[in-house]
């Protein structure tokens, strides 16, 4: 599948099988923003691995529906 021109956002997109999906749809053109909760490094580290630009890291707890809404 060709994600070209699509966004998508990844919760727990910083490690393990959430990391897996943000790559492979960045490899498939996707433009990926990583929604992490608290571990900044792990979510950089994960933003490494994407290809392609404009991917994006965003800092949020998404258990709060207030934080949600503000996304």
């Amino acid at each position: 599948m060709d994600f070209t021109g699509k966004t998508v956002l990844i919760t727990g997109g910083s490690r393990g099988i959430g990391r897996a999906a943000a790559v492979a749809f960045a490899q498939r053109g996707a433009r990926v923003a990583i929604n992490f909760r608290s571990d900044k490094q792990a979510a950089l580290e994960a933003m490494e691995l994407l290809e392609g630009e404009g991917h994006l890291p965003i800092q949020a707890d998404i258990s709060r529906p207030m934080v949600v809404q503000q996304m």
